[in-house]
């Protein structure tokens, strides 16, 4: 419960969430499919999810995903991209170690490397900000550990994929 709190916690940096997905079973995954913004991606079956925030977890909440799109409209790209990193550099629970950009499934992304502390615990963290038509997507991931932490980004991001 404490994981899946700091998972919340998470996700409030990164704002409002809605629903509207749904989740379809194949091979060992299941895929997350949100036609109404135009993306799907996949997560290990044994994963818990909480479609209507757009929750993926594994393990007593851990390793997490968390998934956030904002309406660009008329707005700057990069200014938008630059209030989201801002909103975690000033968030006094994320420190963010380091900015890059990673290429996953054909998506290039930028990437913040960051940990999250709350009151008795470090985890490691990573966020992932592309912008594809009207939406900045944002990909949040929190884990006990690097190693657990990249084979979450590792299982999931790669199978990401833009359906408009």
């Amino acid at each position: 419960m404490k994981r899946y709190l700091a998972l919340m916690c998470a996700v409030m940096v990164m704002g409002c969430i809605t629903g509207g997905g749904k989740v379809v079973t194949n091979d060992g995954l299941k895929t997350f499919i949100y036609e109404d913004r135009g993306y799907k991606i996949s997560y290990p079956a044994h994963w818990d999810e909480s479609v209507d925030e757009k929750m993926f977890y594994g393990t007593n909440g851990m390793p997490a995903l968390g998934i956030r799109e904002s309406f660009l409209g008329d707005k700057d790209v990069s200014e938008q991209i630059q209030k989201i990193k801002d909103n975690f550099n000033d968030n006094e629970s994320y420190i963010v170690r380091d900015t890059s950009e990673a290429t996953y499934g054909g998506v290039t992304f930028e990437r913040l490397d960051m940990s999250y502390q709350d009151e008795t615990s470090t985890y490691e963290s990573a966020l992932f900000l592309t912008a594809r038509g009207d939406y900045i997507y944002q990909f949040l991931y929190l884990a006990e550990s690097p190693s657990s932490l990249e084979e979450a980004i590792n299982t999931t991001l790669p199978t990401l994929q833009f359906t408009s």
